[in-house]
């Protein structure tokens, strides 16, 4: 049986993670504004809009409303709508070019908030 992580351990892991989640979620909600921006000023129009069905690992209402919130604050896209049982979010992307990288994106972004929002000695199952 493993020793349980000490407290300094744990404390370092989640701080770590959380810091990690704002720097990539300020750098993906910087390259979102410009990409609205340059949509804005150039006059040929590049968007491809689609509602995307994200099936989430969120197990917890919290957990889904940070979610759709967060995805609701970048310029682009719009969460719809939460469905709990499963857990489902629909969402609007402006930029959906290609519908599988668009819901990788969300899924990155999702296991990102997962890993700041859940302590740190728990296991992070991936996709």
């Amino acid at each position: 049986m493993n020793p349980r992580p000490s407290r300094w351990w744990r404390l370092a892991a989640r701080t770590s993670r959380i810091v990690g989640f704002v720097l990539y979620f300020g750098w993906e909600f910087l390259l979102a504004n410009l990409a609205v921006l340059r949509e804005i000023l150039t006059p040929r129009a590049s968007t491809a809009p689609a509602v995307i069905e994200v099936r989430l690992r969120a197990s917890s209402r919290v957990e889904m409303v940070s979610f759709a919130n967060l995805i609701t604050l970048t310029p682009g896209t719009l969460a719809l709508e939460i469905v709990a049982d499963p857990p489902i979010l629909y969402v609007h992307g402006m930029f959906v070019h290609d519908p599988e990288l668009f819901l990788a994106d969300l899924h990155r972004l999702e296991d990102r908030m997962l890993a700041a929002l859940r302590p740190a000695d728990t296991p992070l199952e991936r996709r």
